[in-house]
């Protein structure tokens, strides 16, 4: 990856970060504001009181969903640099097996000898496809929570639009 490949990519994934942290503060401010002295009442229907008590919940569930969405990413940041570590070393393992010298792993020290490089990119062959899957299903969760986290902050929102015009008509 070239050097601006690699700064466009951070840059990215901080501002997805930053997003998630904003989109999370204020449904968390939002609830903390309405919940404060918040009174249900003993009937429920089509009243203020049972709307705000739908927001609330939302809410909640809006920044429950938010803060697994940041778990998870974070999760699937570092899986994915293990994927792509794993990549570059079974490139690596494949290299020298395939040119037959001795070579040092730089990072361990480590003399490798053909016959162990092969065996070492064989075992990370069986390996990857399973990180892989892995990475896929996180991000399918993270995809999942990404959209109730933002579907229950708009419906409450929305609910809580509808509350206060409620008693004016």
């Amino acid at each position: 990856m070239s050097e601006r490949s690699l700064e466009l990519a951070k840059q990215s994934m901080n501002g997805v970060s930053k997003y998630d942290y904003f989109i999370v503060g204020i449904g968390a401010a939002t609830f903390a504001y309405f919940a404060k002295g918040f009174k249900a009442n003993a009937v429920i229907g089509l009243n203020e009181s049972t709307f705000v008590l739908f927001t609330l919940l939302l809410l909640a569930l809006s920044v429950i969903s938010g803060l697994k969405k940041i778990e998870r990413y974070n999760t699937f940041l570092e899986k994915n640099g293990k994927y792509l570590d794993y990549s570059e070393y079974l490139a690596a393992y494949k290299k020298n097996a395939i040119e037959g010298e001795h070579s040092i792993n730089e990072e361990s020290g480590e003399i490798l000898k053909p016959e162990d490089s092969a065996i070492k990119a064989e075992a990370l062959e069986q390996l990857l496809p399973k990180w892989k899957d892995t990475l896929e299903g996180l991000s399918k969760k993270i995809c999942i929570c990404s959209n109730v986290r933002d579907y229950t902050l708009f419906l409450s929102y929305a609910l809580l639009a509808v509350s206060k015009v409620l008693p004016v008509l």
